[in-house]
């Protein structure tokens, strides 16, 4: 069986089709995502089959503990006559190689076989016993019939030839501290009841029987018939015990195939090419057994029989090569156990490759024990392979090692189990110093059904030479916990890292990943020689959640001349935690580095970074070490931060996303970085992301309690950008920040912010970007559906310039959206305290812009150009509470003109007596020019400086020409939408009742009569006014005298017409007018009878009359 692995193994290495290097990375665009896990060549996968073919075969099941009999069987050897004629007999005195010596002759041949039979088989302490080999053997199988185990403590050989050697006895095998195996062939110590053939027979110890004579060619399985867990037969190798067979240039095999095989304190050796194979069974059932010459090999899978325990304490089972390709080793059993130092060592020398170790098992135990499939130094060949497949996988305080030190490739480790796999204070770890760059070793750790946990452990590959390092993957179904310093390292060569599901090595996807208080890290610090190099990818993938806390790194670095991978975390529709102080996802370029740092992408339907978290790209500064030396900052691009969730949260004090270029550090190649020019092609053009930016797409973005996203210079080269496109909303709360910025040290512009969200809401947090070094400070733009809200002492929009460089300057900051607020203190400004000007301040809604309770909208600087401000609206702008807007130029002695101020708003309202002012202001320079273009000012007005009141608009210069305020009124035709009335609007006649009711029932004489007439004080057209006031009519005396006679009606109280009476003694009778004449003095009369006169000229109509009944 381990042959034909091996073979496969080595087949897939030899004719494995490369793919170039250059050909293996390949930069995916934002639309789809990050450059990440970059492919290497196929090879890994093709021959992680192989091993996984293995993997589907059947395990085998619990195994009992072994039972040794109370004693041992005396040292003698008697044949028993179930070969009749043709039966075993000794010679005691026999000599072979000058020694005396116990021969075996006898037997009965059958081409190619030769069968002994005893009833009782023992080699004393110090005794040699030999079989005799006649001519054309290849295979000498005894067997023991009687009841007694077999106790081999002296020398047990083979007199010349190559013949194989079989010892059977299913009631047991001890071979003891002074046993010798001296022979040419192989040795196969088995408990099997019977040995088969390919034609059916058997050669049984259970049912001894006559050896059929078709029996002429190599056995093919063992047989075993024994009840499962009921078996005492065991095979025991004691301590001192050395069990060696082949010889240089002549590789053997040593099979022990028993029920419980216990080796303890003892050494099972292979040598040059020689492979050991312990099996323990039991059960009925059989297994398969390939021979071609004398290499002997156990068949996959098994027929019917489950596994015993094979155990090994400290106990050394070593195979090496010089010359040939070493076969290794196999343990199989029900459960394999290896304690108290126990080592499992296969070894290539020269110029020959390792041999496979592999153990199959219910249960894998490795107890402070150790399995080594290694190339030494000065070897040529590969090392070899380590493949253990079980149920469950428990290393504890164990080493499994695959290094080579020649100049060949490291060997594959690959743990499968179908349960729990668990690493605890262990160590796994494959190296090299190759120059091959189309093949690598890899590490392969997977649970089917289960989960993986790594406590306290290591695991890791490395390459030395130029050619790849090995990649790790790391799967389960369930968990993958890797906790407690525990480490993950690939270094060298483009060396990947793999937790969850991965294309080339598994298609599991664990429902959680939880890292805690460890370390993931890619990096390419091993190789010294000359060339590029780039480090690999690290990636990180679950269904449910990936958590990361307590100071976990993942990291991907370069330290020389090459790129630093990328790193890629992935939920499939669930959360990504990262939390607790120095917990960090990052990629460097680190100093002594010449490359471009890896991206960092994060998919996920939640992000959560919490209590100081980060993610960050950087480029490293100097570094001094403890000697004095001084290794120079690095010098290359910093990676972009890439994330995609539903819901992005970012909370606590330290908690961040960050890309960074250290003082001292530099990056040529963003010296060309345009932010808001490249963005939207690599957005929407496929084109590559802008370096060192962050870019967030989400439906809602939080950053609280001191979070923070910064893209910053501290050394040469522009700051990335930051871009957060959110479905929903954004929210900057309690001493947050968005920002991006030129530190004091560095040289370059600062990115820009670019803000596309539902609603933005600032609240005593801040959007800035700034320039405190040589270079502008970046734009910022927000663009919004609903509102912007700007809330809080200290909070705002801000970029700002503050450098004694004359290449420093103010960016500019837009904002789009429904409603602007800036309240309780809150700031959008643009503020240039260097010599350059300031930027513009750019401000467009479709409803309101509210500034109040000390909020202020500014463009400052210190002695430049004012900046612009530009404010639409839709419906109104609110000013209140203090609320201000200005543009200064000149805060001391200096040039510099004040910036303009354009408002187009159909309402501009301040609030009175609030001190609400709107101001261009200079200090040498001229004053601004302030241009209002509304509907309507309320409560604010155009004042000069020497009469300035409450709220005022002032463009003004403390020593050059003031400036100009320009209030343009909206032009609007009053008339618009109007028309003309008629002469005539109504038929007066038909708004005259034709019967009045009678005032008073008593007399149906008296009757009431009302008229109406005119247009209701309408003018005949909209541009006309009425020809003359109203007439006014005085009241003459009744019967009863009144007070105020001459009382006059009014619009507003026309119940003040209606006379009040001090005493009204009754009710007096009235009689219905029926006309009216002109006094002399022009007073009007009404008549109780009609007159005859000819009325005044007047505006009014005739009266029309009607008649009561």
């Amino acid at each position: 069986m381990i042959n034909w692995v091996l073979q496969e193994l080595r087949h897939q290495l030899k004719t494995g089709q490369a793919t170039s290097h250059s050909s293996r990375k390949t930069l995916y665009g934002l639309g789809d995502e990050v450059s990440i896990i970059n492919s290497k060549s196929q090879q890994p996968c093709e021959r992680l089959r192989i091993v996984q073919s293995v993997a589907k075969l059947s395990v085998l099941g619990i195994s009992v503990a072994i039972a040794l009999p109370s004693h041992f069987a005396s040292a003698q050897i008697i044949p028993d006559t179930t070969l009749g004629a043709e039966s075993s007999f000794l010679q005691q005195n026999g000599i072979v190689n000058d020694l005396p010596a116990v021969l075996i002759d006898g037997g009965a041949e059958q081409g190619i076989n030769l069968f002994h039979s005893f009833l009782e088989f023992n080699v004393g302490n110090g005794q040699r016993v030999y079989f005799n080999n006649p001519v054309g053997i290849e295979n000498i199988l005894s067997r023991v019939t009687g009841n007694n185990l077999s106790s081999i403590f002296g020398t047990l050989g083979v007199t010349g030839g190559t013949a194989n050697l079989f010892l059977i006895n299913p009631n047991g095998i001890i071979f003891g501290a002074g046993t010798t195996l001296d022979l040419g062939g192989s040795f196969v110590g088995t408990t099997a009841n019977a040995i088969q053939f390919p034609d059916g027979n058997t050669f049984s110890a259970s049912e001894p029987n006559f050896p059929s004579p078709t029996l002429t060619v190599n056995p093919s399985a063992f047989l075993f018939n024994q009840i499962a867990n009921q078996s005492t037969s065991s095979i025991e190798v004691t301590p001192g015990t050395v069990l060696s067979v082949g010889a240089e240039g002549n590789p053997r095999s040593l099979l022990l195939v028993g029920g419980n095989v216990f080796i303890n304190g003892s050494t099972l050796e292979g040598v040059d090419g020689s492979r050991v194979e312990v099996a323990g069974f039991t059960g009925e059932g059989s297994v398969g057994l390939t021979i071609e010459g004398s290499a002997l090999d156990l068949i996959f899978p098994f027929n019917g029989v489950v596994g015993a325990d094979v155990t090994l304490n400290q106990a050394l089972i070593n195979v090496g090569t010089i010359a040939n390709d070493a076969d290794g080793i196999l343990l199989v059993g029900g459960t394999v156990s290896l304690t108290n130092g126990s080592q499992l060592s296969s070894s290539a020398f020269g110029e020959g490759d390792a041999g496979l170790i592999y153990l199959q098992a219910d249960n894998v135990f490795i107890d402070n024990s150790s399995l080594f499939s290694t190339a030494e130094v000065g070897a040529s060949g590969d090392a070899g392979g380590i493949l253990i497949e079980a149920e469950s996988v428990l290393l504890s305080g164990a080493i499994l090692d695959t290094t080579n030190s020649g100049s060949g490739i490291a060997g594959d480790m690959v743990i499968n189990a179908r349960n729990q796999v668990s690493l605890i204070n262990s160590e796994i770890t494959s190296q090299s110093g190759n120059e091959i760059t189309d093949d690598f070793g890899f590490i392969a750790i997977s649970s089917t059904e289960g989960s993986v946990l790594l406590d306290q452990s290591t695991i890791s590959t490395t390459n030395f030479g130029s050619g790849f390092a090995g990649d790790i993957s790391i799967a389960a179904s369930d968990e993958v916990s890797i906790l407690n310093q525990s480490g993950v390292f690939s270094r060298g060569n483009f060396g990947r890292i793999y937790i969850g599901e991965s294309e080339e090595y598994s298609a599991i996807s664990p429902n959680l990943v939880a890292i805690d208080n460890s370390t993931l890290n890619s990096d390419n610090s091993s190789y010294e020689g000359p060339g590029s190099i780039d480090a690999g990818g690290i990636s990180v993938t679950a269904n449910d959640l990936v958590s990361i806390t307590n100071g976990t790194q993942l990291s991907s670095s370069t330290l020389r001349e090459g790129g630093a991978g990328a790193i890629f975390v992935q939920t499939n529709g669930g959360d990504v935690s990262l939390s607790g102080s120095n917990t960090t996802i990052f990629t460097t370029v680190e100093s002594g580095g010449i490359g471009t740092g890896g991206n960092i992408q994060i998919s996920t339907d939640s992000l959560s970074l919490s209590d100081g978290a980060q993610l960050q790209t950087l480029v490293r500064g100097p570094t001094t070490l403890d000697d004095g030396t001084v290794i120079p900052g690095g010098v290359g691009d910093a990676g972009v931060v890439f994330v995609q969730a539903t819901d992005v949260s970012l909370s606590g004090l330290g908690s961040a996303i960050f890309s960074t270029i250290e003082e001292g550090g530099s990056s040529p190649n963003a010296s060309n970085n345009d932010f808001a020019g490249n963005i939207f092609s690599a957005l929407f053009g496929g084109g590559d992301p802008v370096i060192g930016s962050i870019l967030i797409y989400t439906d809602s973005l939080s950053l609280t309690d001191g979070a923070e996203l910064n893209s910053s210079t501290f050394g040469t080269g522009n700051a990335g950008g930051v871009l957060v496109l959110a479905s929903g909303d954004v929210s900057v709360s309690n001493n947050s920040k968005i920002a991006s910025g030129v530190a004091e040290t560095g040289v370059g512009n600062g990115g820009a912010i670019l803000i596309g969200a539902e609603s933005l809401e600032v609240e005593n947090s801040g959007v800035t970007t700034s320039t405190f070094g040589d270079g502008f400070a970046g734009l910022i733009v927000a663009a919004t559906n609903k509102d912007v809200v700007v809330a809080g002492a200290d909070s705002g929009i801000f970029s700002i310039a503050d450098s004694d460089s004359p290449n420093a300057a103010a960016g500019g900051i837009a904002i789009e959206g429904r409603s602007l607020y800036i309240t309780d203190g809150g700031t959008v400004t643009v503020n240039n305290q260097a010599a350059g000007e300031a930027g513009g301040i750019f401000v467009e809604v479709y409803r309101d812009i509210f500034i109040l309770n000390g909020g202020t909208l500014s463009a400052t600087t210190l002695s430049g150009e004012g900046g612009d401000i530009d404010l639409i609206t839709g419906d109104f702008l609110v000013l209140g509470d203090n609320g201000n807007i200005s543009t200064t130029a000149g805060l001391a002695p200096g040039g510099g003109n004040g910036g303009n101020i354009n408002i187009s708003s159909p309402y501009v309202i301040s609030a009175p007596l609030d001190d609400n002012n709107i101001t261009a202001q200079a200090y040498t320079g001229d004053g601004g020019r302030i241009e209002i273009n509304t509907n309507r000012l309320y409560a604010i007005a155009r004042r000069d400086l020497d009469f300035l009141d409450s709220n005022d608009i002032t463009a003004s210069s403390r020593f050059g020409i003031n400036g100009i305020e320009e209030i343009n009124s909206v032009d609007i035709d009053p008339t618009q939408g109007l028309t003309n009335l008629p002469a005539n609007p109504v038929d007066p006649s038909s708004l005259i009742a034709q019967n009045c009711t009678p005032r008073s029932r008593d007399s149906a004489r008296e009757e009431n009569k009302f008229t109406i007439t005119g247009r209701g004080g309408l003018p005949p057209n909209p541009n006309s006014t009425l020809q003359s006031e109203s007439v006014v009519i005085n009241w003459v005396e009744g019967d009863q005298p009144v007070e105020n006679p001459t009382e006059e009606p009014t619009s507003a109280t026309p119940e003040s017409a209606i006379p009040t009476t001090a005493n009204v003694p009754k009710t007096p009778t009235y009689t219905e007018a029926q006309g009216w004449v002109i006094g002399e003095k022009g007073e009007v009369v009404l008549t109780a009878q009609t007159p005859t006169v000819t009325p005044h000229n007047s505006s009014l109509t005739s009266a029309a009359i009607c008649n009561g009944s």
